[in-house]
C-alpha cells in the first residue's frame, strides 16, 4: 500500500521482513523487543527504546529477535517530509547516508517517553481521519526529529560532515528533480562549478552512493511505482524512467531486482 502523505501505525507480529524498499520514507520505534535490520548490506540489532531511520532509497530487511517484537512505524511520502520539513539538518537522517551514519539511535529512557508520547498523539490523530489530519499527525514527527537533533545531535549525518554541504545539498536536489534526464557527470561539474573528481568523492561520501548508482535507484524506484500504480507498457515505463531503450531497462531492472519488470508486475499486481 502506498501512503498519500503519511501512515501511521503500531504493529504488534513478529514476522521477518524480507530484501525491500520503496517510495517513502520509514521511521521506526522499537516499544518491545528487538530486531536486526540489514540496511545497503550493514547489519545492525536494534534493541527496545532504538529509533531507526529509513530512506526511499535503503535496500533493507528485517528480522525480529525478541519477542514481544512491538513497534510504531511512520512511512512518509519523499515530498511531503521535504515540503513539510525544509531545514536539511533535520532531513539529513533520512537523505545522507555517510560512512559514520549508523542507521539509528539508541534512546534514553525519558526520551524514550517523549517519542512515544508523540507517536501516540500523531497516530491517534491519524485514526480520527479529521480535515488535514496528515499535517497535524506530521507535526508531531517534525516535533520528535527537532528533539532528537537537540539531544542526539551528533547522530544526525549533516551535522558530523559539514564540509561540502553547500555543494551536495542542491547536488541531490537537482538529481532528485532530474534522475530521468541524460546527466553525466562532466554536465554535473559545469553546473556547479567543481572538479568532477571532487564532485563524485564528495557526493558519494554523503550519500552513501556513487551519482550513477544514485541516478539508477531513483528510475528503479519510479519503475517500480508504475509499474504498480499504472498499465503502462513496459517500453513506455522505460521511456519515462530515463532508459533510452526496452532493453537496458529491462536489464538493470532485473538486476537490480532479481525479477524482470514484467514479472515484478504480474507477481505485485
Amino acid at each position: 500500500m502506498k501512503a498519500d502523505k503519511i501512515r501511521l501505525y503500531k504493529a504488534t507480529d513478529s514476522n521477518t521482513l524480507s530484501w525491500h524498499f520503496h517510495n517513502e520514507y520509514e521511521m521506526i520505534y522499537i516499544k518491545e523487543g528487538s530486531a536486526s535490520f540489514v540496511i545497503n548490506e550493514k547489519e545492525t540489532l536494534y534493541e527496545k527504546d532504538s529509533i531507526i531511520f529509513i530512506n526511499n532509497l535503503d535496500k533493507h530487511m528485517m528480522l525480529p529477535v525478541k519477542e514481544p517484537y512491538v513497534r510504531y512505524i511512520a512511512i512518509i511520502d519523499s515530498g511531503f517530509l521535504e515540503k513539510f520539513v525544509d531545514e536539511p539538518m533535520l532531513l539529513s537522517v533520512f537523505k545522507r547516508r555517510s560512512e559514520s551514519f549508523s542507521g539509528g539511535i539508541c534512546l534514553s529512557k525519558e526520551d524514550s517517553l517523549f517519542v512515544l508520547e508523540n507517536l501516540e498523539l500523531g497516530l491517534n490523530e491519524f485514526t480520527r481521519a479529521e480535515p488535514f489530519c496528515e499535517n497535524y499527525s506530521m507535526s508531531y514527527m517534525l516535533k520528535i526529529l527537532i528533539y532528537l537533533f537537540r539531544r542526539y545531535r551528533t547522530c544526525f549525518p549533516d551535522f558530523v560532515n559539514r564540509d561540502g554541504l553547500g555543494t551536495i545539498i542542491p547536488l541531490q536536489k537537482f538529481l532528485d528533480d532530474n534522475f530521468t534526464q541524460n546527466i553525466t557527470l562532466d554536465e554535473l561539474a559545469k553546473e556547479f562549478f567543481i572538479n568532477k573528481y571532487h564532485l563524485s568523492r564528495i557526493f558519494k561520501e554523503a550519500t552513501g552512493y556513487s551519482i550513477n548508482r544514485y541516478i539508477m535507484l531513483k528510475r528503479i524506484r519510479k519503475a517500480k511505482d508504475l509499474l504498480y500504480y499504472t498499465q503502462n507498457s513496459i517500453s513506455q515505463t522505460a521511456l519515462e524512467c530515463g532508459f533510452n531503450s526496452t532493453s537496458n531497462f529491462i536489464r538493470a531492472f532485473k538486476n537490480m531486482e532479481d525479477i524482470t519488470p514484467l514479472g515484478f508486475r504480474k507477481k505485485f499486481s
